[in-house]
């Protein structure tokens, strides 16, 4: 793992007793196959895994037929990358997952079954649900070139500020999305410790 521990409740693995508790929080889907798929080859997804997952299915797609949860923004008047406070250490941990690629090859294939749609991630900014319809009509085509231009002046020179608060006015993170992540805290934080002592199971 990549990213510094803060002993959060829910910075561990994931359980199959945490899956009611999720459930509740986003109710779109039952997640206990996907959590058995994404356990396939001794792989260990995260509590933040399976709620990143629920988030995603849980966001009305856009025009391109993406269901995008972003991990940051763009300040539309600085050109800052910025973090919203809401954000704070989780959005740590959807970054880090994008190198599972693995288990969310995985985890794709369920939502392929369940949703018609296949997880991406975007240059680690976010990620989301493509519709696989939008792979052949031009439309998952026409949201990265959009997605890679909204960014493209901070490739490689980028300026990361933290928000003070979670005012998304001034970025391109829009209310929907932040309303998501207000779920995503909620549920996170309604999670116990686990039994297991965290530290050895990830070692």
């Amino acid at each position: 793992m990549c990213v510094q521990t803060q002993h959060n409740d829910w910075e561990r693995p994931a359980e199959v007793s945490d899956l009611p508790l999720i459930e509740k929080h986003f109710p779109d889907y039952a997640l206990e196959e996907a959590f058995d798929r994404m356990s396939e080859n001794g792989f260990q997804p995260l509590t933040s895994d399976l709620v990143l997952l629920a988030a995603m299915l849980a966001t009305p797609a856009d025009a391109g037929g993406m269901r995008y949860v972003p991990f940051s923004g763009l300040d539309t008047t600085t050109s800052d990358m910025v973090k919203l406070p809401v954000m704070d250490q989780i959005e740590q941990w959807f970054e880090n997952t994008a190198l599972g690629s693995d288990m969310w090859k995985q985890a794709s294939d369920w939502t392929e079954e369940v949703c018609d749609g296949r997880v991406h991630f975007a240059m680690n900014c976010g990620c989301g649900i493509v519709d696989v319809r939008a792979y052949g009509n031009g439309k998952w085509s026409q949201w990265l070139k959009d997605f890679n231009a909204s960014r493209a002046q901070v490739v490689g020179r980028t300026s990361v500020v933290r928000y003070e608060t979670n005012d998304v006015s001034r970025c391109d993170i829009t209310s929907q999305q932040l309303l998501i992540w207000n779920r995503i805290r909620s549920c996170l934080e309604s999670l116990p410790a686990s039994l297991l002592d965290c530290d050895q199971v990830v070692a």
